[in-house]
């Protein structure tokens, strides 16, 4: 029987037709596919490794060191960023030669794991000799008689036999003797016993023996004990029955592995069971507490009192307990199905590893790019994400001019960030601006594009009839046009108008030439 608790194991190998194998031993399950570069998925003391696999059906991590599913992440930086798993027939064994007293005929049963002795008891044996001696008839000649016998068909014959020339009878005394001699008297001739009468009288004589003989064997008693020390005794032409309580169909039978082996200095018949047994189809052990076992070719079922079971098999080892959970571990991993409806497998095999939408725990923190990370490592990605992008947020933006600047926005002004760029407005107005998409439009008025093609037209006048302050506004659209700005240090421009100085001055270790 294989014990229901393993001990002492080092190291179990499973492996599939196509090569996959699963390996378990101290240090935890290791999955390695077949075909050149497949990575190895394993589940030891080094932690979980994924085999390049997806591990799917995690469950929405609670704790901080439990494994985070895709969906679960997606919607934390989304977030942030919004915000900023036998039978057996006993044979009795009849010796061989013609010295046996009795034979055994076995029927079919179980055999128990027990040796049987059948013994004919010696004593009685030796009674039966004993009364046949006391009843032997002997019969001898002598004088004028003799004897002789024959066995014809298991039958003995006695023939006396008398000489009818030595035996004188005298008539007168009726006296029969041999040779003359006188061998008895009688009442008379007629009382001479004759040759038949002497025959008749050995025959009947013989014939009580042989009676008493065989009633004495028939009621001679044959004493059969076994390991239990109970003695049946059984008369000649009593059936002895011998039964092992298995089925008696042969199909249902074996052969070969059941033997008698005789014990002459004990008188007694050994019924001994092979240690290699060879036929045998299914073999259920069951133990005090109601534990059982059963092995057959296939597999080994181990079934204990509180309901759990488990399946050895050339597949792998399938274990179930009371509650329905069943657990497989086969070439390809390791399968743990709850029990009960719509439950979803845990497994670590070839395809990858599957969580069954439960929380993987104690995940280390990732370190690799394809390591899985745990909930704090990602709950701290997501806070550093949402720190840096409130930092960003934080920074202002404004739009500078010659003569002052926006007002400072930050990034993460709610609804975005927005600065107008007016024109004029009125009778009078020259610039427009227009924005659509990306682009911001400034345009001229249609007073500012009639000035200008007025002032084309009027451009190979002398401008004699300018008044004063036409005079003085041509040279301000002049001094305008002709300006550039100077800009020292990083810090701001100056408008330098057309027509005006910039002087330059030597400073420390710098010359201006």
């Amino acid at each position: 029987r294989l014990a229901k608790v393993l001990s002492g194991l080092t190291s179990a190998t499973f492996t599939t037709a196509s090569g996959n194998t699963t390996v378990i031993n101290g240090d935890g399950v290791t999955i390695t596919p077949s075909g050149t570069g497949a990575s190895a998925i394993s589940m030891t003391t080094a932690g979980i490794n994924a085999g390049n696999k997806e591990i799917k059906g995690v469950a929405t991590a609670t704790s901080a060191d439990a494994a985070v599913n895709k969906a679960q992440m997606e919607t934390a930086i989304a977030n942030a960023q919004t915000a900023a798993t036998s039978t057996e027939k006993v044979v009795a064994k009849t010796l061989s030669g013609d010295t046996n007293l009795a034979t055994v005929t076995g029927q079919t049963g179980t055999a128990k794991g027990e040796t049987y002795e059948v013994a004919v008891s010696e004593n009685a044996v030796k009674n039966v000799a004993k009364a046949a001696a006391q009843d032997a008839v002997t019969v001898t000649g002598t004088g004028l008689a003799t004897v002789s016998d024959n066995t014809a068909a298991g039958v003995k014959t006695y023939t006396v036999n008398v000489d009818e020339g030595k035996l004188v009878i005298d008539d007168t005394t009726g006296k029969v003797g041999a040779a003359g001699s006188t061998q008895g008297t009688t009442a008379g001739k007629n009382g001479v016993a004759t040759t038949q009468n002497v025959a008749t009288a050995i025959n009947d004589a013989v014939t009580k023996a042989n009676a008493n003989n065989a009633q004495a064997l028939a009621d001679a008693k044959h004493n059969f004990a076994g390991d239990d020390a109970t003695v049946i005794s059984r008369k000649h032409g009593e059936q002895l029955n011998i039964k092992g309580g298995a089925s008696t169909t042969a199909t249902d039978l074996t052969s070969g592995n059941i033997a008698v082996v005789g014990d002459t200095a004990s008188g007694t018949l050994n019924i001994k069971m092979a240690k290699a047994l060879t036929g045998l189809t299914s073999a259920t052990f069951t133990d005090g507490s109601g534990n059982t076992q059963t092995v057959t070719g296939g597999s080994s079922t181990i079934s204990d009192a509180a309901g759990n079971s488990t399946v050895v098999s050339k597949g792998g080892v399938t274990t179930t307990d009371a509650a329905g959970n069943i657990t497989t571990t086969a070439p390809t991993g390791v399968t743990v199905t709850p029990a009960g409806t719509g439950t979803t497998p845990i497994s670590v095999t070839t395809s990858g590893i599957s969580a069954g939408n439960k929380e993987i725990k104690n995940i280390a923190n990732g370190t690799t790019d394809d390591a899985a990370v745990n909930k704090k490592q990602m709950d701290d990605a997501v806070k550093a994400a949402s720190d840096a992008t409130k930092a960003l947020g934080d920074n202002t933006v404004s739009l500078g001019s010659e003569s002052g600047s926006t007002t400072a926005k930050k990034l993460s002004t709610t609804g975005g960030i927005t600065f107008n760029i007016k024109g004029d407005t009125g009778a009078n107005a020259l610039i427009t601006t227009s924005a659509t998409g990306d682009n911001v439009t400034i345009a001229p008025t249609a007073k500012l594009t009639a000035a200008v093609t007025a002032a084309e037209k009027s451009a190979d006048k002398d401008l004699s009839n300018l008044s004063t302050a036409g005079d003085t506004y041509i040279k301000n659209l002049a001094k305008t046009a002709a300006s550039w700005n100077v800009e020292t240090n990083g810090a701001g421009t100056t408008a330098v108008a057309g027509g005006e100085s910039v002087n330059f001055i030597n400073g420390d270790n710098i010359a201006i030439t």
